[in-house]
């Protein structure tokens, strides 16, 4: 299949690939650093959304997700048995908000977090970083047009 290819195909292709693994290596390493809190990079992901959004709905959730819509449920079921979160019915609609378990265990974990996840790009001068997140912005915008990506930062 590769050979039959153009040249500047298998270059897109190799980016797509460095990127899928920057991706998962990132994610590995950010597991990592999560466990400390008892978490993993969906879970914080979702308590972050919530976090920022709430109250929502479980719908509304995954429209902000980094994660497959697949597992949402069994994650908020999990958050909630932890007690990080609760599901408040209001008229026909349950909206997810952080307990204060989970408001605590934000506090404790957001700012490491972010200071963990942006010195994965310590590597990079300002303009290359500003660079980059054009050409992410610039790609998010492709596939929303595609009908792909429904929520684009």
């Amino acid at each position: 299949m590769a050979n039959s290819l153009s040249k500047p195909e298998r270059q897109k292709l190799a980016t797509w690939f460095r990127m899928v693994r920057f991706i998962n290596q990132s994610n590995n390493h950010s597991n990592d650093f999560l466990k400390q809190f008892g978490l993993t990079v969906s879970q914080f992901d979702m308590l972050n959304q919530i976090l920022l959004h709430q109250p929502l709905t479980q719908k509304e959730l995954a429209e902000h997700l980094i994660i497959s819509k697949g597992g949402i449920s069994q994650m908020v079921k999990k958050l909630e048995d932890n007690g990080w979160i609760t599901r408040e019915k209001k008229a026909t609609q349950k909206y997810l908000t952080l307990t204060l378990a989970g408001q605590q265990l934000m506090d404790k974990c957001q700012l490491q977090q972010a200071r963990f996840q942006a010195a994965m790009f310590d590597g990079l001068s300002a303009d290359e970083n500003e660079a980059l997140a054009q050409i992410v912005r610039k790609l998010n915008n492709q596939l929303k047009e595609k009908g792909v990506v429904h929520y684009v930062e």
